[in-house]
């Protein structure tokens, strides 16, 4: 799997994998905040 290479032909380029890996993080982090909220 080469990392540096932008460029490869695939079906799932790392361009448009990205914003839903991002939002996910962010969903999983607003998540246990707000858990963490509550247990407060």
């Amino acid at each position: 799997m080469p990392v540096r290479d932008n460029h490869a032909p695939g079906p799932r380029p790392p361009a448009t994998r990205a914003p839903e890996l991002a939002s996910s993080f962010l969903t999983a982090r607003v998540s246990a905040f707000q858990h963490s909220v509550w247990l407060l």
